[in-house]
């Protein structure tokens, strides 16, 4: 499909980062990824909107106005609309690198901005749609003094390393990171040679100090709960701020749902909650059928309402076109 690449459009093929760019060398890569609904962007200037704000959290200089990357992701949907009339929806993914840096300077002077397009994979979420999602519950130890957590990059080595940490997963499994804001853990781990890995048994059982850590997120979702009729999620200071998160507040607001940010554990969760959901910008809202070694009637009632609200939002039933009943 056709994206761009700095300053002109390009085959994705032929998109290329250098060894010696910011990215790659320091792991300095912002992202934001979004999806048209009846391809059109849903809440397009958000996404902007939180792509430039995380640019100056990550001291990331952005290329080219917001302005410039709104005509530049139309023109991109318009083009490839024609390339690929039957494809349903599409997705969208934004990066922005400080481009080439030297080991002698790291000051920014030609920053990368990538925009590339692709069809929605509906498919890998089907699962997710006719069963529910499991959650396994794992350890994340995050300085968020030096990591915050608001900002979308790709520095996501951590995750990467509890995804092959985690034992017995299967295709509509996602771990949930469970954080300890901890740096004496780490250096006390260290000097005594103890480097520890959270692991999960294929029960969902989880380890105390799991047990004893708070709520955050999925690597590509956020969570909540619903408790006694209250939706519960992670203080929004301590998680990635979704655009879907901000759609599920509002809703809950027409309803009357009260919507709280409160810190919970996976014990008190599996105690208290009666039922939880995921959401991101492409599949909206999901119900869980399994957190840890509990189980929840599936669909939830809220859940599910919100998620008919959701799809009412945007104009397109969505677990209709994942499942394959509807384009």
């Amino acid at each position: 499909m056709l994206s761009f690449w700095n300053d002109r459009y390009a085959p994705m093929q032929e998109i290329a980062l250098p060894l010696n760019d910011g990215a790659i060398l320091f792991g300095a890569l912002i992202t934001d990824r979004f999806r048209t609904f009846g391809k059109r962007y849903f809440r397009l200037k958000h996404h902007l909107h939180r792509f430039e704000e995380n640019a100056k959290l990550a001291k990331i200089p952005l290329r080219l106005s917001t302005k410039e990357i709104s005509q530049i992701v139309h023109h991109l949907l318009e083009e490839n609309r024609k390339q690929y009339p039957n494809s349903p929806d599409f997705s969208l993914v934004l990066l922005a690198t400080p481009g080439p840096v030297s080991s002698l300077s790291t000051v920014p002077t030609e920053p990368t901005l990538i925009a590339y397009q692709m069809g929605c994979d509906l498919p890998r979420y089907r699962c997710w749609f006719e069963k529910g999602v499991r959650l396994l519950p794992n350890l994340a130890v995050i300085n968020s003094e030096t990591m915050n957590p608001q900002i979308k990059h790709r520095n996501r080595l951590h995750w990467w390393i509890a995804e092959q940490n985690a034992s017995n997963q299967n295709n509509n499994s996602l771990l949930l990171y469970c954080w300890e804001n901890s740096r004496n853990l780490i250096d006390s781990d260290s000097k005594s040679g103890n480097e520890k890995h959270d692991t999960i048994s294929e029960s969902g059982t989880c380890s105390l100090r799991t047990q004893q850590a708070f709520v955050r997120e999925t690597a590509i979702s956020n969570f909540f709960s619903v408790i006694r009729g209250r939706v519960i999620s992670p203080p929004v200071k301590t998680i990635l701020r979704g655009i879907a998160w901000e759609v599920i507040r509002e809703l809950c607001s027409k309803r009357n749902i009260p919507f709280i940010e409160q810190e919970y554990t996976i014990p008190q969760l599996i105690s208290e909650a009666d039922e939880c959901f995921i959401s991101n910008s492409s599949v909206g809202i999901v119900g869980v059928f399994q957190l840890g070694d509990r189980t929840f009637s599936w669909p939830g009632k809220v859940s599910k309402m919100l998620s008919d609200d959701y799809s009412d939002l945007v104009g397109i039933d969505i677990a209709s076109q994942i499942l394959g009943n509807k384009n």
